[in-house]
């Protein structure tokens, strides 16, 4: 391309400038581009640990419900879709009846080991939240690296005004993110879930 430009004529001035302008915005986009794709290329791994925890999830889930004998279409009907908050109260009330009521019957049967079985399933939920603590910690380190790379080509004549838009919808999902997630508190409190 710069060969190109190098060969237009002195008399097709205007041509010349309209080409290194030219040259010069598809520069720039491709380095926008290149600074774009490793910000996306950590969603990759992202996604992937959000799929794993969600798969690691369903399985606690399935271990814990089965231990206090709900089924999984029950906890899914009575709580997951569940949009009265009082109904959804209550069915947890009920769950916790079932867990304490587990536990005084293995305390019972096993006088000795009786925690274990219960602790093991408390580490393992206590575990998730720490994880998707740090998974929701990765993500909003990773909206900002938009803003560090909305920062970098704001100022640029040529993509400026596109990129303050940008910049605009990004504040507000930032905004939305972290008013639904606050990445600290879900560690803080899977560090205090249970009683000692």
């Amino acid at each position: 391309m710069t060969t190109y430009i190098d060969n237009i004529g002195k008399k097709e001035k205007a041509l010349k400038e309209q080409s290194e302008q030219m040259l010069t915005l598809t520069m720039k986009i491709s380095q926008f581009n290149y600074d774009n794709d490793r910000i996306e290329n950590e969603w990759e791994s992202i996604t992937a640990e959000l799929q794993d925890l969600q798969n690691k999830y369903d399985k606690s889930l399935k271990e814990n419900l089965a231990i206090i004998k709900t089924s999984p279409a029950d906890f899914q009907s009575n709580f997951s879709k569940e949009n009265d908050a009082e109904k959804r109260y209550q069915y947890l009330t009920k769950l916790r009846d079932e867990a304490a009521k587990f536990v005084s019957e293995e305390r019972v049967k096993n006088p000795k080991d009786w925690r274990q079985k219960a602790y093991i399933q408390m580490n393992d939920v206590q575990s998730l939240k720490q994880r998707f603590g740090q998974v929701t910690f990765r993500i909003s380190q990773n909206l900002l690296k938009y803003k560090e790379l909305f920062d970098k080509y704001k100022a640029d004549p040529q993509l400026g005004a596109r990129i303050k838009d940008l910049e605009i919808k990004m504040k507000e999902l930032q905004e939305s993110f972290d008013k639904t997630f606050d990445p600290l508190e879900y560690i803080n409190s899977a560090n205090r879930m249970y009683k000692v």
